[in-house]
């Protein structure tokens, strides 16, 4: 509880609402729950189709391809209820999930393997696997950190939200220009106005 002019208000921090340590607790709230959408969705589609994921895991050479399809979505949609029902904790798992998912895709490529992993939510791997994905799971692992600093899930601020929400657009849209630069070799191929061909 702290005290300002207008009364008695509370704070999940201890501190005044305006105070750095709200605003933390603002964005871990919001990252919380953009992340535990994330692994919810992508779970919920792996255990409701479980073929193409057993299938990815086995052209990946993963051993016991059908008992990690089916593992994997569970220990997902755990982490999900896990980031909203205790933020600190979750943020610690979903990090650790994520790295061992970055550490399985670049073994892969290490080999050569470029079948898609199915990840997050794609049934069917109609990507092929690329750097594109180790990226991406950065940025969620910069989520996951935001949410570690978070003792226990509060109603975010409108403000919080938007800025996550801006952060997870920006993120999109960088890594579908990857995905363009390593489908076609170019991001931008089309000549601008006034602008001189190329020799």
């Amino acid at each position: 509880m702290v005290r300002s002019g207008i009364g008695t208000q509370w704070c999940p921090t201890g501190r005044h609402p305006s105070g750095q340590n709200v605003r933390v607790q603002d964005l871990g709230s919001a990252a919380a729950l953009f992340l535990a959408a994330v692994f919810a969705w992508a779970g919920a589609v792996k255990l409701v189709n479980p073929g193409p994921t057993a299938q990815s895991f086995r052209a990946l050479d993963l051993p016991m391809p059908r008992l990690f399809g089916r593992a994997v979505p569970l220990v997902e949609l755990s982490t999900a209820a896990l980031l909203v029902l205790a933020p600190r904790a979750g943020g610690v798992v979903a990090l650790g999930c994520l790295v061992a998912f970055t550490a399985f895709v670049l073994n892969a490529l290490r080999h050569g393997k470029r079948v898609g992993c199915g990840c997050f939510g794609a049934t069917h791997s109609t990507e092929d696997l690329s750097y594109v994905e180790p990226t991406r799971n950065l940025l969620l692992g910069i989520a996951a950190v935001m949410t570690m600093l978070t003792p226990q899930l509060t109603p975010p601020t409108l403000a919080a939200v938007v800025a996550v929400t801006a952060a997870a657009i920006a993120a999109a849209l960088g890594l579908g220009l990857l995905r363009l630069r390593q489908r076609v070799g170019v991001v931008w191929a089309t000549p601008l106005p006034g602008s001189f061909p190329s020799r």
